[in-house]
């Protein structure tokens, strides 16, 4: 089984989630959407790959979390 990292998440019902993942750099790796259907907790997971599918390498990933009227940026560092 691969890597994942999972995202959660507390919105209300009707809430868009968006998690746009980028690298050190600032390269834009991939986006991660779902919507709410009740209000809750929600756990979003990322396959460590790219917009292609591909395994992205070791190193440190920058999540722009966005959820109802909130923004959140967390570090996630992927080992391998």
């Amino acid at each position: 089984m691969g890597q994942s990292v999972k995202i959660s998440v507390k919105t209300v019902a009707g809430a868009q989630i968006t998690i746009k993942i980028y690298n050190l750099t600032g390269e834009y790796i991939k986006t991660i959407q779902q919507t709410a259907s009740v209000t809750g907790w929600y756990e979003l997971y990322w396959d460590v790959t790219n917009r292609e599918n591909a395994v992205v390498g070791r190193g440190l990933y920058f999540l722009h979390i966005r959820y109802a009227s909130n923004q959140v940026i967390r570090r996630v560092f992927v080992v391998k």
